[in-house]
């Protein structure tokens, strides 16, 4: 699997590189090591709820970026990632909330008690966005 050091962290970390490309229908394909994980409109947090439902550690870290490109687009931890999902409503620009599974699919961590609001972020962890996807 693509592995490297995520720089800047107070410890080296050794991160999976999730990478996405468009596909049709506003949606976009998540690969890790040339496996798909999903074809998502928030290819890097499904692919994230995926990967934990695989028994990958939560605190393992992840980042994503565009097929070919060597930029960071977004980095995390896969059960921060995991708990996270894109809202969009008319007449407002998107917002990071909460996930919640609709019905049968794939699983995600239990909300914990130290957890910031809807809006916020769990404590000590971070979703980093570098570049647009």
């Amino acid at each position: 699997m693509p592995h490297y050091t995520v720089a800047g962290e107070s410890r080296n970390s050794v991160a999976r590189l999730i990478e996405i490309e468009q596909a049709p229908h506003g949606l976009y394909t998540a690969s890790l090591d040339g496996r798909l994980l999903c074809t998502e409109r928030e290819p890097f947090l499904a692919a994230a709820r995926v990967l934990l439902a695989e028994g990958v550690p939560a605190d393992t870290p992840i980042v994503m970026r565009r097929l070919g490109s060597s930029v960071d687009a977004l980095r995390s931890t896969v059960g921060v990632a995991a708990g996270l999902a894109v809202r969009e409503e008319q007449g407002r620009g998107p917002e990071i909330v909460r996930w919640k599974a609709h019905s049968v699919g794939v699983g995600v961590p239990p909300v914990q008690a130290n957890e910031k609001s809807v809006a916020g972020e769990p404590e000590g962890e971070t979703l980093t966005s570098e570049a647009a996807p």
